[in-house]
């Protein structure tokens, strides 16, 4: 819920103060922000003493140790898929002002447009959340990536409000965002779940080399739809991914990780 306000937040204020005050106003007011975030973790109350009452001979030390070889290819494929779907996604975030801007948009509108997607997002979220299992999640997730698809594709069909595309792209990530972040949970005991959490944040830092080719496709060719063309092939990339997951999904439930977790779950 907090991910869409933040966003929500950060595209119509500092849009704003771009607009009146120039660029680096809003990298200042961004910096109060990030110091203000890492304070408040000081605050978080520790659960150590909880979980170590609770821990049983489940826990021990070679089951505990970071693995990740050893949990399958299938997951693997699950974090590629998380990564196609998280550098498209935010590619659109990162590059629509700029695209609306050129396209005649003042930037705090610009900003304010495409933080549109927040709407549908906040709303959205817990309601898709209420019916998220175990068994629809995967598919939760495919539905999500063609919907990102789709909303990146109304950028380049003319005369379609960049609002429609940003409401579909909110639709789309209140689909997507908690499914993946369950996926894990709903097929991984405790002692194993974590380690799909980090491969998640593994393919997620590569990201941070993918997504600078949507900039040079944008500057190579002079046109914002080569980057869009990227975008969507990123996306594509984590569609078939989660596509090829799911045909893996009735393999991984036979797997003893998630054989543990299914009978902890009953």
């Amino acid at each position: 819920m907090s991910f869409p306000i933040g966003f929500f937040v950060s595209l119509n204020l500092l849009g704003r103060i771009g607009d009146n005050y120039g660029w680096r106003p809003a990298m200042y007011l961004m910096t109060a922000f990030t110091v203000l975030g890492f304070l408040f973790v000081f605050l978080i109350p520790s659960t150590s003493a909880r979980v170590a009452a609770t821990a049983t001979v489940e826990t021990d030390e070679p089951q505990s140790r970071f693995q990740p070889w050893h949990l399958g290819w299938a997951v693997w494929v699950l974090g590629l898929g998380y990564f196609g779907y998280s550098i498209g996604t935010e590619s659109y975030l990162a590059f629509t002002p700029d695209y609306l801007v050129r396209r005649g948009y003042a930037l705090a509108a610009a900003s304010a447009t495409v933080g549109s997607y927040a709407w549908a997002s906040f709303f959205l979220k817990p309601v898709f959340s209420y019916f998220l299992k175990r068994s629809n999640a995967p598919m939760f997730v495919v539905v999500a990536s063609g919907l990102a698809i789709l909303s990146i594709s109304f950028l380049l069909i003319e005369g379609t409000s960049p609002v429609v595309s940003s409401l579909v792209m909110g639709t789309s990530l209140a689909l997507g965002m908690p499914s993946l972040y369950a996926l894990p949970a709903f097929l991984f005991s405790q002692q194993r779940s974590g380690q799909v959490y980090g491969l998640y944040q593994l393919f997620y830092s590569l990201g941070f080399f993918a997504q600078p080719v949507v900039g040079y496709a944008i500057d190579r060719a002079g046109s914002y739809a080569s980057g869009y063309y990227v975008m969507i092939a990123y996306c594509l990339l984590g569609l078939i991914c989660l596509l090829r997951f799911i045909r893996q999904k009735s393999a991984l439930s036979q797997a003893p990780e998630v054989t543990a977790s299914l009978a902890e779950s009953k």
